[in-house]
């Protein structure tokens, strides 16, 4: 399977309620605008070798929380930057981590995903496989988190690196952290239960929101690193 990915895919700035974005597959390789997926490790190293680009061993896995399992998203962020956006996607299971929203909302409008600490249990994610150059470049892309090691099951490795929201994550106060939704079913529930997020989430200042999880205890502390 194969289908052409372009910069003007999943625009999250332009359609912020889409986030975040269709993640690939699975398995496979982003290359020239197109994404194939591979049928195992072996066969996405045959395919790094015949376009003579540097193998699986010389590259940084990543787990990729939110948009960044997204080709057109992973493509746009290197392409604005002028670095070659020619990414391996791997699949991985990590041990203690799940997916909520981090307490912050994006300057493009929407809420973003990111990781948190969970006891006994090992969720499977989309891995992002950058080199060097690519790796800085996503760094940049990625203020509002720092990036961590932690223990990962891939072929070869058994550590990958994680961005970690600075923001913290939503949690109502005394509740759950709240699991990953659609930016619809969230802002919903947040309109409902969390007092002054309907009238902050319409303010242009990206920190207001922000500002309004900690005022309110809908921020906490990711338990990660």
């Amino acid at each position: 399977m194969s289908y052409d990915v372009s910069v003007t895919d999943d625009n999250l700035s332009a359609r912020p309620q889409e986030y975040p974005g269709r993640p690939v597959p699975g398995l496979g390789l982003l290359h020239e605008g197109r994404f194939s997926t591979a049928i195992d490790v072996d066969d996405l190293s045959a395919d790094l070798r015949r376009h003579r680009l540097a193998d699986l061993a010389g590259r940084t896995a990543v787990l990729a929380i939110g948009s960044n399992a997204c080709a057109a998203v992973v493509l746009r962020k290197l392409a604005s930057v002028g670095v070659d956006a020619t990414v391996p996607f791997l699949s991985g299971s990590a041990p203690g981590i799940s997916v909520g929203h981090s307490a912050h909302r994006s300057v493009a409008g929407f809420i973003p995903a990111a990781p948190y600490a969970t006891v006994s249990t090992r969720n499977t994610f989309i891995v992002n496989m950058f080199n060097g150059d690519q790796l800085a470049a996503i760094d940049v892309t990625e203020p509002n988190y720092r990036r961590i090691t932690v223990e990962c099951d891939l072929p070869g490795r058994g550590s990958a690196e994680l961005y970690v929201s600075r923001w913290g994550v939503i949690a109502p106060p005394e509740g759950p952290v709240l699991s990953l939704m659609s930016q619809t079913a969230l802002f919903r529930r947040l309109s409902e239960q969390c007092q002054g997020f309907r009238e902050a989430q319409v303010d242009i200042k990206p920190r207001t929101v922000a500002d309004l999880f900690i005022e309110r205890g809908w921020a906490r502390d990711p338990g990660l690193g």
